[in-house]
């Protein structure tokens, strides 16, 4: 709901009494009569802000702009444009206007009793605004500064929660890439879509759980992105998930590896061996996976490369957390070290 204040000011006051006495005149025949309290609080006027957000939902890296406008009264027919009023903008990292609160703007309003702010924020989505008018602006209550006069009661607007994205917005391409066999260049890449990555370029990718930089090793690289969630438990919710962006990678024929990876493989030249590799640097909630194993990263620089030998983690940057499929394990790998999940024996 739109926030509030009650206020009056000494000639107004004293209209509204008037106009209290002649409609308590009204209402003595068939109407109890309220105390003084209940009646004044329902004929004052008050401070209200309005507030909107776009655009909602959003990706990371997406600009978002707030506005609304502070006006009088809550009577439709008795409102007037706070102009020149003093506006605060106040982000939260949470939903619902939870979590950490950042005072993101100090503004004034205009000739419409408008304001406006755009921001690109910093905080991955489901955040928050809120916003609250703190005076100023020839307001009907007369504000004292110096605290002697009339007494001052802030009004706050709703709370808006700005949601995430289900794509990956934002996504940018160098090099040659392809989406579901056609060239791109930039813009949404729909989840499920195959994206092929030509040796030497390099595709930016945003979501709402941060952003990744993956590229190919050699030879070109092709995988599927989708979005699922991870166990993520607290404190107070020992089942709570979090969303998690999975680049899967496709395609190379593996068939030719047999039972036993590699060894059957030992003499046989002429064979061309089955290689895919994906190299990806970022922050968030992202995973990549192979034939035999997983890799969630935690903000790292990491390959994941299929081969007829298993599925290789490599980690340059920070830890990986690697779940290898075959014996159920999971390892964290940090940088400088390599884990390797082996195909099943026997």
């Amino acid at each position: 709901m739109l926030g509030s204040r009650k206020h009056l000011s000494g000639n107004r006051a004293v209209l509204r009494l008037v106009i209290l006495a002649l409609v308590g005149a009204v209402a003595a025949a068939g109407t109890a009569t309220l105390g003084s309290g209940a009646v004044a609080r329902s004929l004052v006027d008050a401070t209200s802000v309005s507030v909107f957000v776009s655009p909602n939902p959003i990706s990371i890296g997406d600009a978002v702009t707030v506005s609304g406008t502070v006006y009088e009264g809550p009577l439709s027919d008795l409102h007037e444009l706070v102009i020149g009023g003093n506006v605060v903008v106040t982000r939260y990292s949470g939903p619902g206007c939870t979590l950490v609160a950042t005072k993101v703007a100090s503004l004034t309003t205009g000739a419409a009793g408008e304001y406006s702010f755009t921001e690109t924020p910093r905080t991955p989505p489901p955040l928050s605004y809120r916003i609250a008018y703190t005076g100023g602006g020839g307001d009907f209550d007369e504000d004292d500064p110096t605290g002697v006069g009339e007494d001052f009661y802030p009004s706050e607007s709703d709370c808006v929660t700005v949601g995430s994205t289900k794509d990956l917005s934002g996504a940018t391409a160098t090099g040659k890439i392809s989406v579901d066999g056609r060239a791109f260049k930039q813009g949404v890449i729909e989840y499920g879509s195959e994206i092929s990555v030509a040796p030497g370029a390099t595709l930016k990718l945003g979501s709402s759980v941060g952003h990744v930089i993956v590229y190919p090793q050699g030879q070109g690289a092709t995988f599927v992105a989708s979005r699922t969630t991870a166990p993520a438990p607290t404190r107070k919710n020992k089942r709570a998930r979090q969303p998690l962006i999975v680049l899967r990678l496709v395609g190379s024929d593996f068939s030719s590896c047999g039972k036993g990876g590699i060894r059957q493989l030992a003499g046989a030249n002429k064979i061309k061996k089955p290689k895919r590799s994906l190299w990806a640097h970022g922050k968030g909630h992202y995973r990549t996976t192979g034939n035999l194993s997983s890799a969630t990263v935690r903000g790292t620089y990491w390959l994941t490369q299929d081969t007829c030998a298993g599925t290789l983690t490599k980690v340059l940057v920070g830890v990986v957390e690697v779940h290898d499929f075959v014996t159920g394990k999971t390892v964290f790998v940090k940088a400088g070290h390599s884990y390797l999940a082996k195909p099943p024996q026997g």
